[in-house]
Parts: structure tokens; C-alpha cells; sequence
């Protein structure tokens, strides 16, 4: 008995000591946080927020489901699922006490034109997160990282081993992240469909850390 005691409490200690260590290692400062917003709308980013992503983020596991289903990137792209490291996601994301998100907003005029912005829009929000990653880390957020909108078009198509393994990033969705629910906190809607509504967004998620 009073071995189980001892051994609660050493838990509860060792848990208290890496959540202090959490807050006190993940903080970002403030001034940072405007400097990264900055950067993203000089990138090209349409809108840009900081949120806390223990608290802001919604995940749920149907987001997963939907993602195997219904994407036909699904098992295609190896930065999507099931390629995707095996990870608690909701985890590790939770473990950041800041983050932003970042949207790059497109209009549409016809399907042709969805299909071309598709790429553009991927690839854009994909540069100005990498870029962001790297101040980032020159600033001393060393655990510094980011999930894209939308698959990984930095190719046509895979091979059977990624030309960038370095650069390529993981969709925000396939962490389980209803980036959907998550927006509505903050009074943004997304609208689907996307050919009906004639405009439409990529969202990804900047995580700085340390």
C-alpha cells in the first residue's frame, strides 16, 4: 500500500515537473508572434491569427476516417496517410503553447480554374510555412514545425522514395485536426461546395517551440 502511494506520488511529481518544463521551454514571445504574423501576410498569406492550441484546436477521429475514405491522396502521396508517421498527433500539437494558423484564400471562376489554383494555393501556403519554420528556429524555436493545407504538391506525383523528405510537410487533416469546427471558433466559414461558392481556402498551422 504505502508502496502504491509512493509511487502516485513520484508520478504526480515527474507529470507537475514536465508541465512546468511545457510552460517554461514552449513559450513564444509575444513580439515574435507579431514578427511571424507579419512575415506570413508579406509571404502572401491572406489572413493570419495566433491561437492556443491546447485549447483552440478541435480534433476528432472521424476527421481520419473522412481523410482515408474520401481523399484521393489517400495511400497516393507519402505525406499523407498511411504513410505518415505513427504519432498521438493530438498529442504532440498539444504540447505547443502557441501557434498560428494561416490562410490563403482563393477565388474561383469555373473548375478548370479550380483545378490550377488547387496547386497554387498548396504550394504557396507550403512556401511561407517553410519559410516561417526557418526564422523560426534562427530566432531559438528549435522544435519548430508546421502542417500544410491541402496534400503535398512540391511533385506531380511520389516515387517510391520522397525527393524532398525535408521540405514536404503533413496535411493539417490528417493529424485529425477538424480544421473546419476549429475556424468556426474564430468566426470563419468555410463553404463547400467549392464550385458553387466560387472560392475556397488552404489553411495550415505554424507551431513554434522550443
Amino acid at each position: 500500500m504505502e508502496e502504491n502511494k509512493l509511487s502516485q506520488a513520484t508520478n504526480t511529481g515527474l507529470n507537475k515537473t514536465y508541465e512546468a518544463l511545457l510552460k517554461e521551454r514552449s513559450q513564444v514571445k509575444e513580439k515574435d508572434l507579431k514578427y511571424f504574423q507579419k512575415r506570413a501576410r508579406e509571404l502572401g498569406a491572406t489572413k493570419v491569427f495566433s491561437i492556443n492550441p491546447r485549447e483552440d484546436i478541435i480534433f476528432q477521429e472521424r476527421v481520419r476516417v473522412a481523410c482515408a475514405n474520401n481523399c484521393f491522396h489517400y495511400g497516393v502521396k507519402l505525406s499523407c496517410p498511411p504513410y505518415i508517421p505513427d504519432l498521438d498527433y493530438e498529442k504532440a500539437i498539444k504540447e505547443y503553447r502557441e501557434g498560428l494558423i494561416v490562410l490563403v484564400n482563393r477565388e474561383i471562376k469555373d473548375f478548370k480554374d479550380f483545378e490550377r489554383k488547387r496547386t497554387e494555393s498548396t504550394n504557396t501556403i507550403h512556401g511561407i510555412l517553410l519559410k516561417l519554420e526557418g526564422e523560426a528556429f534562427n530566432r531559438g524555436y528549435y522544435l519548430t514545425t508546421s502542417f500544410i493545407g491541402g496534400s503535398c504538391k512540391l511533385c506531380l506525383e511520389c516515387d517510391e522514395t520522397c525527393k524532398y523528405p525535408k521540405s514536404s510537410r503533413i496535411p493539417v487533416e490528417a493529424t485529425g485536426i477538424n480544421i473546419i469546427k476549429t475556424l468556426e471558433k474564430f468566426d470563419i466559414y468555410l463553404r463547400f461546395p467549392v464550385e458553387k461558392h466560387k472560392k475556397f481556402s488552404r489553411v495550415g498551422l505554424l507551431l513554434p517551440g522550443k
